[in-house]
């Protein structure tokens, strides 16, 4: 690529100006919304900021004394949560952000950055994608996921959810641009941000058959899946000997997660749940107009269209190998 491509590629244009001047405005209307029910803490902003300020103080403790009189192996070790969250609220707290604003806000303030990092990297990805011409098709992508109001209400209920999703859009990305580019990359790209998603919370398991899907079925790219996967083992070393330091405590408190959570799932009990869970209410006593149906239904057929398509090119092209 010549020097003068690499020069302009880096140098903000107008339109990108407009788009982090948009994010900006956007995630402020959001903070000062009565959809962030400020000064009021919301229940899983105050499970995870707690177990922070603990993390970060000396000694530090990895545990969740609010929630001990219900659970006492809190007191000792928590398997409840993931430590990404609470160690970045912790640190926000450190660094002073709750002397600027409640902690409430501060929570959600932190929440919204994934959040904004995500509709940036997406705007950047579908700009070079889709080539310059198409600035205002990237422009529409990227901020329908901004304004979109499930996407939004992630944030301000301070869910994990939006850290692995950006998390996610990094890996997608790597993937994509060692396809494109036919360079050798390394896995620690795909690897550290999928050890990320998982020190957030357990859930960012289903991006594992999702990578190994992005790397191919081949025989190149299964050796390039457990050449990630070997790699995301060693970053989640600290947090595997943390569990087991506590096997007894470990197994105990999963007990209790699973029992919590042994009930049916009405959001894939059948194929026409699948179909209309894909938008959930989320709480919204309206629900959704009937209308959607029709984005459920172009919706559905793309993901189906686009990950046969995908998987069908990635077998023909498998990305190139690299250590």
């Amino acid at each position: 690529m010549p020097a003068t491509r690499l020069v302009r590629a880096k140098i903000p244009g107008p339109s990108d100006v407009l788009i982090v001047l948009t994010i900006f405005a956007t995630c402020s209307w959001f903070l000062m919304s009565r959809l962030a029910f400020a000064p009021v803490p919301w229940p899983d902003g105050s499970a995870f900021y707690l177990p922070g300020l603990e993390l970060v103080s000396w000694p530090p403790q990895w545990r969740m004394h609010a929630q001990a009189p219900f659970v006492p192996s809190y007191d000792v070790a928590n398997f409840n949560l993931m430590p990404g969250l609470p160690l970045l609220l912790g640190l926000a707290h450190r660094l002073g952000l709750t002397t600027l604003m409640s902690p409430p806000l501060a929570i959600r303030a932190v929440s919204l950055v994934p959040f904004a990092i995500f509709a940036w990297l997406l705007w950047r990805w579908l700009k070079e994608a889709l080539g310059p011409g198409k600035k205002r098709l990237a422009a529409l992508i990227a901020l329908g996921a901004l304004w979109d109001p499930i996407l939004r209400w992630g944030p301000l209920v301070v869910r994990t959810e939006t850290w692995i999703g950006l998390c996610w859009l990094l890996i997608a990305l790597e993937i994509y641009r060692s396809e494109t580019q036919k360079t050798p990359r390394s896995d620690w790209r795909i690897a550290v941000p999928l050890a990320a998603a998982a020190y957030f919370h357990f859930e960012a398991v289903y991006l594992v058959p999702a990578v190994v899907a992005g790397l191919g079925l081949s025989r190149a790219g299964l050796k390039r899946s457990a050449s990630v996967g070997w790699k995301t083992a060693a970053l989640l070393t600290p947090w595997l000997a943390y569990v087991l330091w506590h096997p007894s405590l470990f197994l105990e408190q999963m007990q209790i997660q699973f029992n919590r959570l042994s009930h049916p799932n009405q959001w894939m009990q059948s194929a026409y749940m699948i179909f209309h869970s894909l938008f959930l209410s989320l709480g919204n006593p309206a629900g959704w107009p009937k209308f959607f149906n029709i984005a459920k239904f172009v919706f559905w057929l793309l993901v189906l269209g686009c990950g046969v398509t995908t998987l069908l090119e990635i077998q023909n092209n498998p990305p190139l190998m690299t250590s």
